[in-house]
Parts: structure tokens; sequence; C-alpha cells
């Protein structure tokens, strides 16, 4: 009986270790953060521009610069994003320090732009 609980539990830790493996071509979740970052600026750009200019704005060739600036392609974002949404734990930690990091960005700007005001 023994042995049996010995192998069901050793059998157990084995497979949940092997879904923790990222499998290769998986962007990290830092690279999805950054392009996740990105992407968020841009969708926020569009929306901010909803008037004549914003049908102006390719979106596509935009994506494709934000793609080949983080060193991949789109059909490997895609694949990891739906590797990663299949893990919702490590998608939530992924969005979250994308929020996170957004605010620090905001908070930069903002400082910034105070700095250059003029008090009376």
């Amino acid at each position: 009986m023994r042995i049996l609980i010995l192998i069901l539990v050793t059998a157990s830790l084995y497979s949940c270790s092997q879904s923790d493996k990222v499998p290769k071509g998986i962007l990290t979740q830092d690279v999805m953060v950054s392009i996740y970052e990105d992407i968020r600026v841009l969708e926020g750009a569009k929306f901010v521009l909803k008037t004549d200019t914003s049908s102006k704005i390719d979106s596509d060739g935009i994506y494709y610069s934000i793609f080949k600036n983080h060193g991949t392609t789109r059909e490997a974002f895609d694949s990891s994003h739906n590797y990663y949404i299949e893990k919702p734990f490590l998608l939530s930690d992924i969005y979250e320090k994308v929020e996170e990091n957004l605010h620090e960005r905001k908070a930069r700007v903002d400082a910034k732009a105070e700095g250059g005001k003029k008090t009376k």
C-alpha cells in the first residue's frame, strides 16, 4: 500500500512539474509584458485620436513595428498569447505587471509635465 501511495504521489508531482515547463517558441512573461504595454499605448492613442486622423493610423504597420522591436513575429506572439490564455494565473501576473508599468510610466510623464509648469 505504501508503494502505491509513493508511486501516485511521485506521478502527480512529475505531472505538475511537466505542465510548468514553457514550450519552445513561447515568449517569456517579461517579453509579453513589454509587448502588451506597447499595444496598450497604441490602443490608447487610437482611442484618443478618434478624429479623421485615427482612420489614417496604420495599425497593422504599428503592430509589425512592435513585434519587430521586441525581436518576434505576429505568429510567435499569437501562439504565446494563446499559451498564456490557457494559464490564467500566469496571464493575470502578466497583466498586473503591465498595469503597474503603465501607471509608473504615467507618473513619470505627469511629474515631468508638472516640473515644466511655471508657478507664480
